[in-house]
């Protein structure tokens, strides 16, 4: 495996890059849903204390911001799911987005 990740990510400078992205991806991805919840904790907040509770609306923006949340959780998952799997011929960028991440990546250039 470790080979097959040297051969895929020969380029250091690419092999860099796909680590950064791949980075900034896992950040969004966990940021994003924390924001969210965030958010709707505020909305709750902002109900409570007006003096005019309106709970159907408060809970169509909660359930609104939960699916939001769930969906931009579960993308990069399944986006890497698919990456992984599809056998597709590709010019070793995709076999190196695959490698980066795992122990390769730490291996000597």
């Amino acid at each position: 495996m470790i080979l097959s990740c040297i051969e895929a990510c020969s380029d250091s400078d690419i092999m860099h890059i796909i680590s950064v992205f791949k980075t900034l991806l896992n950040i969004v991805r966990i940021l994003v849903p924390v924001i969210l919840i965030i958010f709707i904790m505020i909305d709750i907040i902002k109900t409570i204390t007006s003096s005019e509770i309106d709970t159907k609306k408060l809970s169509k923006n909660i359930i609104k911001k939960i699916v939001a949340a769930v969906v931009v959780f579960l993308v990069f998952p399944i986006g890497n799911f698919v990456l992984q799997n599809l056998p597709i011929s590709d010019d070793g960028y995709i076999s190196c987005y695959n490698c980066v991440g795992t122990d390769a990546d730490t291996v000597d250039e």
